[in-house]
């Protein structure tokens, strides 16, 4: 399923922790974010959100006097502009005094600098060497870095059970609320009662000590605690008060705070939708980033990239971005390998430019990338940039889940179930789908709708889980609740077919009304057929039928306009069906047109059927061919089946019997059976030298191949629910 138009650029301002959806499809639940240099440290309760100009200068008199506790405060107010102008590389001498003098807090700071690369190099190995003598010094924060280290493989080979230990030390000594804690401290006992690690989960328990950090002006902690509460973690959700956290985090300098305001104000989520609003949110979040990464943090560097690439209300600044996540590359972080590599495997047209993607995601997997391992699974497999080499994706795929993550995790699971004669099938894919079930859990306790919808299908058809259609469906109505219109319409068609639930007209009614009061089209398209037909109660309005018809219409219309490609099939048939607006065989036509020239696959598929049945327009053999050939240079197992038919009998193209036995190869192994049998004809007729000729194209156009993208990570749209549904 995919996320829509945010893709890698709403986990970089939503999900928690950062998580990345490499794929821009499913739960890219494989790393978290490895650094956390905007979060707040300070000794002696001194908070730097409450000091003023002359408690700054006399925190710097007693630093100058080596007081370690004051040099970590004026190191923090310094890096946060607080009583003071913003300066980082002064902050970060000031922390680099506060860790030579003696303080266990500056040096759990100063390796997330190097984490990092703030000022000082980027060096993880150094930084989880600073995490794990503090950790061994009962700094808790340090203890969390540590496990988490361990368990992503930062500055050490990842090891999952050392993680398990690490995390255990920090749940078991801190059962006690009372005891006084530091904020950062507070805040990672609150992680490990959110995700379950090192102890069982506690939403109220995460929300309890998440709100001590906050309390203590950790600005991640006020955010974090902004998350517990817009996703009902240890309460109902509460989209108002979360708002109010994101600003108070936003205004203390925190740059994920600024992107989750731009977007929910874009998306008008608690409050009325102001783009200008938005953009100027993203723009503060944009200086912060710039901020940093010129002071070398490769993290920042990273995330201005995505920003860049994916904001849709900035100006078009792809250039800049690509021009941040190269520096951050060269200094091998692993996270911009892996994304450089992925944009120049996906970029179109540029001669090599998928063999160097694949070099740079070898190299991000090297360096214990899960995501790396995971696109290499899926490169090796298809024979993308290199010869397609199963054992090789398989090798890859195993490295991705033992690295946790957590949608290789599944699929390894599923093969090993679908695999049953492998030694140990039943055994392995138990073990994996109980692996990715916890980190699912874990995620799902974020507000990762991904997360959930996986969650439904393991537990709706009882993979690796005893089947459970209520947990299934409690998890689908947590992610309505949360607001995920996605899961609004499912829950709707639930009540309103009995699926797992008993069916209740009127709640079906209401949560086809919140999905489309949200602007999801297809709850939109069903409300106008419910007041048309006079269904789930609703009396028969055919005006208000045709008024949902027509936001239905007026909504797509617009994306169609900016150039979605979905947005102008989905238009195309309205025209065609007169949905929303009066028949129009001629705009119905123009716009899959556009919708083909933009590549939608749909429409290429629906231009070739058209053309040559000459349905709604004269029949055209030839242009027929030219859509259904794009299609076929996607992919498309049966479009190539139809094209290699067409060199073997149509009269619209000379008879090429090589680039026949090509396409229906390529169709073959995609598993299309009607390629498989023409082929098996052409191989009776056909010279060896001819049949040859057509396998050497086939892999010709294979390794030529340049509009590849990753493809879908979680389960398909239809599985989101349980079997039955």
């Amino acid at each position: 399923m995919k996320l829509g138009i945010w893709s890698n650029f709403a986990y970089l301002a939503v999900v928690t922790d950062m998580n990345y959806r490499i794929t821009g499809i499913g739960p890219n639940v494989g790393v978290r974010t490895l650094v956390r240099l905007v979060s707040f440290a300070i000794a002696a309760g001194v908070h730097a959100e409450t000091i003023d100009d002359s408690g700054y200068e006399e925190l710097v008199i007693a630093a100058e006097g080596g007081d370690a506790d004051a040099q970590l405060a004026v190191g923090e107010a310094l890096f946060f502009g607080q009583g003071t102008p913003r300066d980082i590389r002064r902050a970060v001498r000031q922390i680099v005094d506060a860790a030579k003098s003696g303080s266990t807090e500056a040096r759990t700071r100063l390796a997330d600098f190097y984490m990092s690369g703030l000022v000082v190099p980027y060096a993880p190995r150094i930084g989880f060497r600073l995490y794990m003598e503090s950790a061994v010094e009962k700094d808790n924060a340090a203890r969390y870095e540590v496990a988490n280290s361990y368990e992503f493989g930062r500055g050490v080979t990842p090891n999952s059970e050392k993680a398990r230990i690490w995390f255990e030390r920090i749940a078991a000594e801190n059962q006690n609320p009372e005891v006084a804690i530091k904020p950062r401290a507070a805040k990672s006992i609150a992680f490990c009662f959110r995700d379950g690690t090192g102890t069982a989960p506690d939403p109220a328990q995460a929300q309890m000590w998440m709100k001590k950090a906050a309390d203590g002006g950790d600005p991640d902690a006020i955010f974090q605690l902004g998350k517990l509460l817009e996703f009902g973690v240890g309460t109902k959700p509460d989209q108002k008060a979360a708002n109010a956290l994101y600003l108070k985090a936003a205004d203390a300098g925190y740059a994920r705070a600024c992107l989750v305001l731009g977007q929910i104000y874009l998306l008008g989520r608690g409050l009325d939708a102001d783009l200008d609003t938005a953009r100027r949110w993203f723009k503060r979040a944009v200086r912060i980033l710039r901020e940093e990464a010129e002071q070398g943090s490769v993290q920042a560097a990273t995330d201005l990239y995505i920003v860049h690439y994916e904001s849709q209300v900035l100006e078009d600044q792809s250039a800049e971005g690509m021009k941040w996540l190269r520096k951050a590359a060269e200094k091998k972080y692993p996270r911009a390998l892996l994304l450089l590599g992925k944009a120049l495997a996906e970029e179109s047209g540029a001669e090599g430019s998928i063999e160097k993607g694949l070099a740079y995601i070898e190299e991000a997997a090297t360096l214990h990338e899960s995501d790396a391992h995971f696109l290499l699974w899926q490169m090796y497999r298809a024979g993308v940039g290199t010869p397609p080499d199963e054992q090789k994706a398989m090798d890859e795929l195993n490295l991705a889940a033992r690295y946790n993550n957590i949608t290789a995790m599944h699929v390894l699971a599923e093969w090993y179930r679908t695999h049953p004669d492998v030694d140990a099938a039943e055994e392995l894919a138990a073990q994996w789908y109980r692996k990715a079930r916890d980190g699912y859990l874990a995620l799902a306790n974020r507000g990762n709708f991904d997360a959930m919808s996986a969650l439904v299908v393991l537990y709706g058809q009882g993979r690796g889980v005893e089947k459970d259609q209520a947990e299934a469906y409690r998890w689908l109505h947590r992610a309505a609740e949360i607001g995920y219109d996605k899961a609004q319409f499912m829950l709707a068609n639930a009540y309103e077919n009995g699926l797992g639930v008993d069916r209740d007209e009127k709640e079906a009614l209401s949560w086809y009304k919140r999905a489309a009061a949200a602007k999801f089209l297809p709850a939109m398209i069903a409300l106008g057929a419910i007041y048309e037909q006079g269904a789930l109660g609703a009396s028969k309005n055919l005006s208000t039928a045709d008024s949902w018809y027509h936001k239905a219409f007026v909504e797509t219309r617009s994306l169609a306009e900016l150039d979605n490609a979905d947005a102008q099939y989905l238009l195309s048939t309205y025209f065609a069906r007169g949905i929303g607006t009066d028949r129009s065989t001629g705009e119905s036509i123009l716009w899959l047109r556009k919708s083909g020239e933009n590549g939608y696959l749909p429409a290429l598929m629906m231009l070739g059927s058209i053309y040559s049945r000459g349905d709604s327009v004269p029949r055209d053999v030839e242009e027929a061919l030219k859509w259904i050939r794009e299609a076929a240079e996607q992919g498309e197992p049966r479009a190539q089946y139809l094209l290699g038919k067409a060199y073997y009998d149509s009269s619209a193209l000379d008879t090429d019997y090589p680039e026949s036995y090509k396409w229906l190869t390529l169709s073959t192994d995609l598993g299309f059976e009607p390629a498989r049998m023409l082929r098996d004809e052409l191989d009776v007729i056909l010279d060896k030298e001819e049949a040859a000729e057509g396998r050497k194209r086939a892999k010709e156009f294979l390794k030529k191949e340049t509009r590849w993208q990753p493809e879908e990570l979680a389960p398909d749209e239809a599985d989101f629910m349980p079997e039955g549904a």
